[in-house]
C-alpha cells in the first residue's frame, strides 16, 4: 500500500511541481528590464535593452507550455539577426529550467538542445549556467552532477554564464569562484570579463578601471571575456575592437585578441548570410584580421579533439592565444 501511495503522490505531484518550476520560471521582461535604471536612453542602453530583452524571451518561449521545437526556432528566427543569439542563449536557459525535475538533468538539456540549430551551442551552455547560478550559487557539486551527465566537450562552458551573472548582478566587489575547481574558475572569469564591458557600458577605459582586486592569475582570462564581449556585442562594428585592443596592455592582448577571435567564431557559426554581410561592409584589412582569427581557432579545435572535456575549453584558449597573430 506504501508503495501505491507513493506512485500515486509522485502522478499528482510531478506534473504540479513542473507546472510551478515552468511558471516561475518565466521572466517578467519589464520588471527585469526596469532593474537596470535604463534612463540615459544612450547608445549602450537602446542596445543593451534590446539584448537583454532577446535573452529573456528566448527563455520565456521555451517555458511555454505548448513549446514544440518547430515553433521556437519559429519565433526566435522573427529575431533581428544581431540579437538572435541572445534569445538562443536565453532557450538555453529555459531548456536548463525544463531539465530541472528530470533524474538525468544533465543529459535531458543535451537531449533537449540537441533538437535545436547546432549554430547556438556555445550559447546554449552559457544560457545554462545562468539557471544553475541561479540554483546552485556557489555549491559546486551542483554543477558538477549536471556537466559529469553530459558528453559535449563544451559543456564546461556553463561556467562562463556564472561568470557573466556573478558580473552582471554585483555590487561592488569583485565575485569569487574559489569554490570551483582551477579550470572552472578560469571559465568563470571569461564570464566575468564579459560583464564588466556590459556594466561599464562599453567604456573600456571603465573596464580597465574595473579589474582592480582580481588575482592577477586570472586577469589574462578577464580579457579573454572582455575581448569576446566587445567582438560579439560590437560585430557592427569591428572596427572597435581593433581600437580598444590599442588600449589593452601589451602582456594581456594576445587574450584579448583570443577573446575577440572567440567572440567571432560564435557569430560566424550562428547565421553565414548576417555573418557574409557584415563583412562585406568592412575594409580589406578588417576582413582579412577576422578571417584569419577564425582559422586560427578552427586550426587549434581541429588539433585538440582529443583532449578530455575536463581541459578542451581552457586548451582551446591557452592554444589559440598562443598562436593568434592576425589582431
Amino acid at each position: 500500500m506504501t508503495y501505491i501511495n507513493l506512485i500515486l503522490f509522485l502522478v499528482v505531484m510531478v506534473p504540479w511541481l513542473s507546472w510551478l518550476l515552468l511558471y516561475f520560471g518565466r521572466q517578467n521582461i519589464p520588471k527585469n528590464v526596469k532593474y537596470f535604471d535604463l534612463k540615459k536612453r544612450d547608445f549602450y542602453e537602446l542596445r543593451f535593452e534590446k539584448i537583454l530583452h532577446a535573452f529573456l524571451s528566448g527563455n520565456n518561449t521555451v517555458l511555454r507550455f505548448n513549446h514544440s521545437i518547430k515553433n521556437l526556432q519559429k519565433e526566435l528566427d522573427k529575431i533581428d539577426p544581431f540579437y538572435r543569439g541572445f534569445a538562443y542563449e536565453g532557450a538555453g536557459m529555459g531548456y536548463g529550467i525544463r531539465s530541472t525535475l528530470s533524474f538525468n538533468n544533465g543529459k535531458k538539456f543535451e537531449r533537449d538542445i540537441n533538437d535545436l540549430f547546432s549554430q547556438h551551442i556555445y550559447q546554449y551552455y552559457v544560457g545554462l549556467g545562468w539557471w544553475l547560478h541561479i540554483r546552485y550559487g556557489n555549491s559546486p557539486n551542483g554543477y558538477n552532477k549536471w556537466i559529469n551527465q553530459m558528453k559535449s566537450k563544451l559543456a564546461p562552458v556553463v561556467f562562463d554564464g556564472v561568470g557573466f551573472r556573478s558580473g552582471l548582478f554585483r555590487m561592488h566587489q569583485i565575485p569569487t569562484f574559489t569554490v570551483f575547481n582551477e579550470t572552472q574558475q578560469r571559465i568563470c572569469y571569461q564570464g566575468f570579463g564579459r560583464s564588466i564591458w556590459f556594466t561599464n557600458r562599453y567604456n573600456i577605459d571603465l573596464v580597465l578601471q574595473d579589474l582592480e582586486g582580481i588575482d592577477k592569475n586570472y586577469l589574462p582570462d578577464t580579457f579573454s571575456g572582455i575581448g569576446l564581449a566587445v567582438a560579439y556585442s560590437m560585430f557592427d562594428d569591428i572596427s572597435l575592437g581593433l581600437k580598444i585592443k590599442e588600449k589593452i596592455p601589451h602582456e594581456f592582448q594576445s587574450a584579448f585578441s583570443q577573446g575577440m577571435a572567440f567572440g567571432w567564431e560564435a557569430r560566424n557559426l550562428q547565421n553565414q548570410s548576417y555573418w557574409n554581410t557584415v563583412l562585406n561592409e568592412v575594409s580589406d584589412e578588417e576582413k582579412r584580421i577576422v578571417e584569419e582569427a577564425i582559422k586560427v581557432v578552427h586550426d587549434i579545435r581541429d588539433c585538440i579533439q582529443h583532449v578530455d572535456k575536463k581541459d578542451y575549453y581552457v586548451r582551446w584558449m591557452d592554444l589559440t592565444r598562443d598562436r593568434i597573430t592576425a589582431i
